[in-house]
C-alpha cells in the first residue's frame, strides 16, 4: 500500500519527523530555510484543505495543469522544480509560528478524513479523489523532509 497522510502510522510519523527539525537545520539542497520550508508546506496542505491560493495562476500552469497534477500525485519529486508562485517562501519566517501552522494544517487534514477530504474541491486542480490528496500529500511533505534530512 501507499504511504498517506489519511493513515495513521504514516500520520504519526511524518509528525516525529518534523518534531526532529530545528530552526538551524540546514537543507541538502535548495535555498529556503527551515521555517520557510515549514511555511511552503503548510501554505501548500492549507490549500489542500480548501483554501484559495493567493496569488493568480498563470496562463502557461493552466495548460500544463493536467501534467502537473499526474506529477504530483503519480511522479516524483525532484530537486529543484518551479514551485507554483502562490507557495514560494522568500521572506523570513518565524519557525516556531510556521510548524504550528504546519502541525495545525496537518491535524485539519488528517482529521476531516478521506470522505469530508474529497468533498473539497482544491482551488489549482480541482476535484481530486481522496487517495490522489493523501498521497499527493504525503508526497509533498516526504520530499521536504528529505530535503532537510529528518
Amino acid at each position: 500500500m501507499k504511504e498517506d497522510l489519511f493513515d495513521y502510522d504514516t500520520y504519526t510519523t511524518c509528525l516525529a519527523r518534523l518534531d526532529q527539525l530545528h530552526a538551524n537545520t540546514r537543507p541538502l539542497w535548495g535555498k529556503m530555510s527551515a521555517a520557510q520550508m515549514l511555511a511552503h508546506c503548510a501554505a501548500v496542505q492549507e490549500t489542500t484543505n480548501g483554501a484559495p491560493l493567493k496569488k493568480k495562476t498563470s496562463l502557461l500552469l493552466k495548460v500544463l495543469k493536467p501534467m502537473i497534477k499526474k506529477m504530483v500525485v503519480k511522479g516524483e519529486y525532484k530537486q529543484g522544480e518551479k514551485t507554483h508562485p502562490a507557495y514560494v517562501q522568500n521572506s523570513p519566517k518565524n519557525f516556531e509560528q510556521e510548524k504550528t501552522r504546519l502541525l495545525n494544517a496537518l491535524r485539519v487534514f488528517h482529521e476531516m478524513g478521506p470522505v469530508k477530504a474529497e468533498a473539497i474541491p482544491h482551488d489549482f486542480f480541482g476535484k481530486m479523489t481522496a487517495a490522489e490528496k493523501g498521497r499527493a500529500m504525503f508526497k509533498h511533505l516526504e520530499h521536504h523532509l528529505q530535503q532537510f534530512g529528518v
